[in-house]
């Protein structure tokens, strides 16, 4: 567990579906980028939430969802907007420095995902 405090189940279900978003955005998905986002929601995941591969793969239809939205923009801040008023501010502290981290983790920002990360910084 963190020292960040407990997160809602589907909070950290909506965290994951973001990194994964954020991280297809380039066209690629680098393990790098993933690692540090299955470190955070193994981190997080508590015995009760029930069997994490199935969380994953809601997350993983939750992005691409996302990814096919009308609005990738609207949808995002959908989902930061609502992470914004469950998550304390310890724990958005801990999703912006994690989307922060997919954000370099392949060694290139692309404007997608810099505004994507700036989206979350304007709702948190």
């Amino acid at each position: 567990m963190s020292g960040d405090g407990a997160y809602k189940k589907e909070d950290l279900e909506k965290i994951l579906a973001s990194c994964i978003a954020m991280s297809t955005l380039d066209g690629e998905i680098h393990i790098d980028e993933l690692q540090p986002v299955v470190n955070f929601i193994e981190g997080r995941w508590q015995g009760e939430y029930g069997d994490i591969n199935q969380m994953v793969a809601s997350a993983k239809e939750g992005a691409g969802e996302l990814l096919k939205s009308s609005s990738l923009t609207e949808s995002i801040g959908g989902i930061a907007g609502a992470l914004s008023g469950s998550l304390d501010q310890a724990q958005k502290g801990a999703v912006l420095g994690l989307l922060k981290e997919v954000l370099h983790a392949d060694g290139e920002g692309h404007d997608m995902e810099h505004a994507m990360y700036e989206i979350f910084v304007n709702k948190f």
